[in-house]
Formats: structure tokens, sequence, C-alpha cells
């Protein structure tokens, strides 16, 4: 498992984090308790940095994850 930075909540109520290492679209996303909380929709930015946009599973509250080490299944 790699681990993400929460970095911002978006519009639609999902959340993009910073990574060091480029995930695939659909990894799960999990908290430090080890609970599932989303999958990667999308990448973008530098290939050395990434940030990744995380589509939280129903009835998350990606607003309470901000600034939170989460970690990618890659």
């Amino acid at each position: 498992m790699y681990s993400a930075k929460v970095e911002s909540v978006t519009n639609d109520g999902n959340f993009v984090a910073k990574t060091d290492f480029v995930p695939e679209i659909n990894d799960p996303v999990y908290d430090s308790d080890g609970l599932k909380i989303g999958s990667v929709k999308r990448i973008f930015g530098p290939v050395d940095a990434p940030f990744v946009s995380v589509q939280t599973v129903p009835g998350m509250a990606p607003e309470k994850l901000r600034g939170a080490e989460l970690f990618i299944k890659g």
C-alpha cells in the first residue's frame, strides 16, 4: 500500500490527495483504520508527485478527511 495526503475537497463531494506514486484508476483507497473510503477516479499533475481524485463511498463525509493520511492499494 502507498500513502496519500488529502489536500482538498471538491464541489462534487469527493476529494483530491497528493501521492508519490502513480496509482491505477479504480484502485481502492483506505483510511488509517483500514476502512475502504473510496476509489481513484482521476490522476493528474507531475508524474513524480501526482494528485488523485477520489470518489468516496456513499455516506462518507470527505470534508472530515482534509489533511488526513490515506492509503492506496496499488
